[in-house]
């Protein structure tokens, strides 16, 4: 079964500007723009502007667990906000069990309609897309990023697994 991972853009309503170093358990770091938190398994991305990332939720229907979660943890920083949410990318990942040569997948897939590209003298990998794009690695990892919900990934996955094998 592929491992479902989302990225939830939010920003906050209304619009506010975010003390970063007033944010209770942040973590900031040097050279990054924002302040990342960690909660019931997956983390959000805070930025001054009030706009924030929340990543590695494995399982979709944790989205509105998670959204609020995040605006509890801005409303005890004293910030009297709610958050307006939009899934913005689903990434699908996958192994075929099996190590790939990666110059015939990449005929196969071809063959069957994706566009593909191989440049092992620059990538290790098949890079595909369609809607979406994919990297096939040789050890017979799939990756599907810019997907909009879990089912389109599980599908995009299905169909490159027929293609190959």
């Amino acid at each position: 079964m592929p491992i479902v991972n989302s990225t939830i853009a939010c920003c906050t309503d209304p619009p506010v500007h975010i003390r970063l170093e007033e944010l209770p358990g942040a973590t900031r770091y040097p050279r990054f723009p924002g302040a990342k938190i960690r909660l019931d398994g997956f983390t959000a991305m805070i930025f001054r502007s009030g706009k924030l990332n929340i990543v590695g939720l494995k399982n979709l229907s944790r989205l509105n667990e998670a959204v609020q979660s995040v605006t509890a943890f801005i409303r005890e920083a004293g910030y009297p906000v709610s958050l307006i949410a939009e899934l913005q990318n689903v990434v699908v990942s996958d192994k075929l069990y099996k190590t790939i040569n990666l110059p015939d997948a990449h005929r196969k897939l071809i063959k069957s309609g994706y566009s593909s590209m191989l440049e092992l003298e620059l990538y290790p990998a098949i890079r595909v897309w369609k809607f979406w794009t994919g990297m096939i690695y040789h050890t017979g990892s799939i990756i599907i990023t810019g997907l909009k919900s879990a089912e389109e990934g599980i599908d995009a996955v299905d169909g490159l697994k027929s293609s190959l094998c």
